[in-house]
């Protein structure tokens, strides 16, 4: 939803409450959290030219070290709830600020989870899919807790 360009201006949409912080000449765009307020990108007041976003999309969908390529994202917006997965991690947000989270251990699991709450269409089998995947830090230590 659109929000307003008001620094500290706390404001709910659909989707979460969120503000834009100044950062020198910068901002940032922050999403309240259960706990905290975590910055989701920085951005300059000045206007951008068609080749900006041409090359910086270009470079996220084909850089061999742009994460977009190293790494399975998916994300969802089911009415008060986001539906994140990040390589083998789910993270699902609803609107109070609760959060649950777990570590995929399955190809099936997967393929579940793309169908049924990321209702993605996938046109290979899981497995192809999960032999890809890979164990990010992040996801060894959710697993030891």
């Amino acid at each position: 939803a659109p929000i307003l360009l008001e620094p500290k201006l706390e404001q709910e949409t659909p989707h979460g409450t969120y503000r834009i912080m100044p950062m020198g000449t910068e901002f940032n765009l922050e999403m309240r959290l259960a706990d905290r307020w975590a910055p989701l990108y920085r951005f300059r007041p000045e206007p951008m030219r068609p080749i900006d976003f041409e090359v910086g999309n270009w470079f996220t969908s084909t850089h061999p070290r742009s994460r977009f390529t190293q790494n399975l994202i998916c994300a969802r917006v089911v009415g008060d709830t986001r539906v994140n997965l990040a390589n083998r991690r789910l993270t699902v947000r609803g609107a109070d600020g609760g959060v649950t989270e777990r570590v995929l251990t399955s190809a099936a699991e997967l393929g579940q989870v793309l169908a049924e709450e990321l209702a993605i269409e996938v046109p290979v089998p899981a497995d192809a899919i999960w032999d890809r995947v890979t164990m990010t830090a992040a996801d060894v230590v959710g697993m030891m807790l």
